[in-house]
């Protein structure tokens, strides 16, 4: 992947955390390998997408202690994610299409469809790769409200089930259904769309 791209005379940057495409591609090959060659390979928990009882901890720090409502503050941000089996804490991070971005709003401000995928406190959960060319779009413009793939400037708005504020990404992100329980953030659905870009960076 380049290191730039030339955005009418002006250079913007790729971000460092862009998912390499082909890595995406091989990631998705090996997996369907893996599932022809037989039982093994298909039931690396490691490996799974988020599965239904799930708990979220966070992407970074090594951390196996479950998100909860409390750590989130209504429009104040977004927690990078992975779904984690509660009973053996297998943290499901084998696949790049399994980073969450997960965030928090006043459920009044959330259409409809967004509330039916978030919990009752306003906390809904999106696929972090973007559709456009599965960078991963993480970056809040808190000005805006809308979050940025800072890879073709593809934007989203979280409050209305990640539609797409600006283009070139023409799908929305796939959100992960969610529920709270005593706090804790557990996954309550699966993504709602196919997770991944729709075109080569």
């Amino acid at each position: 992947m380049p290191d730039s791209i030339d955005d009418g005379g002006k250079e913007a940057q790729f971000c460092s955390r862009c998912v390499d495409r082909r890595s995406v591609l091989q990631g998705i090959a090996a997996l369907g390998v893996g599932l022809a060659a037989g039982p093994a390979f298909a039931q690396d928990p490691a490996s799974l997408p988020p599965q239904i009882g799930d708990v979220l901890v966070p992407a970074y720090g090594g951390s196996t202690t479950p998100i909860t409502v409390a750590d989130l503050t209504p429009a104040g941000g977004p927690i990078e994610a992975y779904a984690m089996d509660p009973a053996s804490q297998v943290v499901r991070r084998l696949s790049v299409l399994n980073r969450l971005i997960v965030f928090r709003f006043d459920p009044a401000e959330m259409t409809a469809d967004a509330q039916a995928r978030a919990t009752g406190e306003g906390v809904i959960a999106y696929t972090i790769i973007c559709t456009h060319a599965a960078c991963e779009a993480n970056e809040w413009l808190a000005d805006l409200q809308v979050l940025q793939c800072p890879c073709h400037f593809s934007q989203f708005n979280p409050r209305t089930k990640a539609s797409v504020y600006q283009g070139p990404a023409a799908r929305p992100l796939p959100s992960l259904g969610l529920r709270s329980e005593n706090g804790t953030l557990m996954v309550a659905a699966s993504f709602d769309g196919r997770v991944g870009g729709d075109v080569d960076g």
